[in-house]
């Protein structure tokens, strides 16, 4: 076997044999490679094959396990021992290394191959978060089957690695691209680095950080599984590796308590060194305050060493290249988000609307805002006694037509039913189809408005109730917690704009009765929902391109959205603006 054509013919000799059903002979070939100490990485694949066609499908996932030990950035072993878990019924495990699969691919084919898969998997999933008070952490649990996990966070040092994280995107170069993170521990940083538009990947020597990633962001993973993502490594970095790697413009190490970069002062030096000597644009990392000048003359001339925050005896430094333009990022709001990369800008919630273009603003109307600002006079508001299941009883629009409270003869066509906006897309660009039901937001009912049972209302009250609580107590922090962010996607015309909410209603809606002016948010990762809609770009959208909307009526349903604050169509039922809600007389008005 002197030549990789030779042992590919025999692999493709193996490989028929298997398609044919001859599996002992199939066998005997791979034996008799093994025997001549050949490693390949189908090897691993065609022998899983061959235990799987013998119903040993547990031997066949022992011996691709082996497989990605041996060859740890080959994709199609880790895309392989995906499936046989899938088909084993442990989705847990399959979505584990479906998602490594993910990290090491370069392929666009086999990306496709990945993400379908991941689709695939969702419905097997449930999943929990919650705020555990009494010991300060964040508890997220998924369970597929009889199969559970559970990790959990400690909010203060998620909170202290936030506060990293703002330390370090106030002086990130906004024209960097590539970044690695050395010890991400809790992954705030690389997962936010990642949204603020940069290509990140992260390793970590501890087994646990990579669970607690996989567990955290498992809704994500699985639910939008084509959006960009950082990629996580189980890796320890050793000096020498670093003149291996490839060039990354920003380098991010900051040393866990435990970890063993910490402890050892020279591993520590000698992976920040070889990494300034390779020549990275910007590096960010501890250094003892008593060595800072010593470090600073070391590398004058060629890094200004900066510090930006101090913790402690030490201060974390900005290493960066004297040629680095002085371009810093910064979270983007609607008027400059541009050619942003960014998936995270920063809006006002008086902006913010509902699907609908119910408003969270004071004069405006949202049935979550004035239930919360009712909760607020009466913390054990009943639901029967709530503006919530009032507005459910009441406001009950049949068509599109009604919901917007549409005027103009050119929307008769919207009172057949339900139908996307005219700058929605659609599955494979194919138009959007006009719906006699609306469809349910969670099982058993709608929440946007009624007919709703009393069940779902009373679960919709006890969301708001638990975000009222979990928002008073940590804040909103969405950087910390798994599908943190409330999403939604831009309207924009000249110098006005409307951020419509598609996830995160009840929490924007507490935030919006305790006063806060400004949130960050998350562009949706809806495949129907673009980033940003332009007023004049309105012969572009997919369903005016579509003939689903004419020109005059896609511009006009967009005008509404701007005029919309949503009393407007309860006033005449008997509501009031949400502000009305935050004071004693509400109690008596319901």
């Amino acid at each position: 076997m002197s030549t990789s054509k030779s042992l590919q013919r025999i692999l493709n000799k193996i490989s028929k044999l298997v398609e044919q059903g001859y599996i002992k002979e199939a066998q005997l070939l791979l034996s008799e490679l093994e025997k001549k100490k050949i490693k390949h990485p189908d090897m691993y694949t065609l022998q899983a094959m061959c235990l799987c066609a013998q119903d040993k499908l547990n031997s066949a996932i022992s011996h691709l396990k082996k497989g990605v030990v041996n060859f740890p950035h080959e994709v199609d072993l880790f895309i392989n021992l995906a499936l046989f878990y899938e088909r084993k019924g442990n989705y847990i495990e399959a979505y584990h290394f479906f998602m490594k699969s993910e990290y090491v691919n370069n392929d666009k084919d086999k990306r496709e191959i990945i993400v379908s898969s991941l689709r695939r998997l969702k419905p097997f999933f449930k999943g929990w978060v919650w705020f555990d008070s009494s010991q300060n952490k964040i508890v997220t649990r998924i369970s597929s089957g009889d199969n559970t996990i559970e990790t959990n966070r400690d909010l203060s040092k998620a909170r202290k690695h936030l506060g990293y994280l703002n330390a370090i995107s106030a002086y990130l170069s906004i024209d960097a691209v590539t970044i690695l993170e050395i010890d991400f521990g809790t992954g705030v940083l690389s997962k936010n680095l990642n949204l603020y538009g940069y290509e990140v990947e992260a390793v970590d020597a501890d087994r646990k950080s990579i669970l607690d990633i996989f567990c955290n962001e498992w809704q994500e993973n699985l639910r939008n599984p084509d959006q960009k993502k950082a990629s996580y490594f189980y890796k320890s970095v050793k000096p020498e590796d670093v003149t291996k790697m490839k060039h990354y413009d920003v380098v991010i190490f900051l040393p866990k308590q435990s970890s063993r970069y910490r402890s050892n002062s020279d591993l520590h030096e000698s992976i920040v060194s070889n990494f300034l000597y390779k020549g990275v644009k910007q590096l960010f990392t501890f250094v003892d305050n008593t060595e800072l000048s010593c470090i600073v003359n070391k590398y004058n001339g060629i890094y200004l060493v900066k510090p930006i925050l101090t913790e402690g005896s030490q201060a974390l430094c900005l290493f960066e290249r004297n040629d680095v333009l002085n371009n810093r990022f910064f979270i983007p709001q609607p008027d400059n988000i541009g050619k942003r990369n960014s998936s995270i800008m920063e809006v006002d919630i008086n902006k913010c609307i509902d699907n609908y273009g119910f408003s969270y603003r004071p004069g405006g109307f949202h049935p979550f805002v004035a239930a919360v600002n009712q909760l607020e006079v009466k913390p054990n508001l009943d639901y029967k006694d709530s503006v919530l299941n009032r507005f459910y009883e009441c406001f009950q629009p049949e068509n599109l037509y009604d919901a917007l409270e549409l005027q103009q003869d050119f929307f008769t066509d919207l009172k057949r039913g339900w139908i996307g906006y005219p700058w929605h897309v659609s599955s494979g660009g194919k138009q959007v189809s006009m719906n006699e039901w609306i469809g349910t937001t969670r099982e058993g009912g709608n929440h946007f408005f009624g007919p709703n049972t009393e069940d779902f209302g009373a679960e919709e009250l006890k969301r708001l109730v638990t975000n009222l609580r979990n928002i008073k107590e940590v804040g909103y922090i969405p950087e910390v917690f798994s599908d943190g962010y409330v999403t939604g996607y831009l309207l924009k015309q000249k110098d006005d704009y409307r951020f419509v909410i598609t996830e995160g209603q009840h929490r924007i809606a507490v935030m919006a009765s305790l006063g806060y002016s400004k949130i960050k948010v998350r562009f949706s990762t809806s495949e129907k929902d673009p980033r940003i809609v332009r007023r004049k770009l309105v012969e572009s959208w997919s369903q005016v391109q579509n003939g689903v909307y004419s020109k005059l009526q896609a511009g006009a349903l967009f005008d509404i959205f701007f005029k919309l604050n949503g009393i407007e169509r309860v006033k005449d039922l008997g509501f009031k603006e949400n502000s009305f809600y935050a004071s004693d007389k509400t109690l008596t008005h319901v």
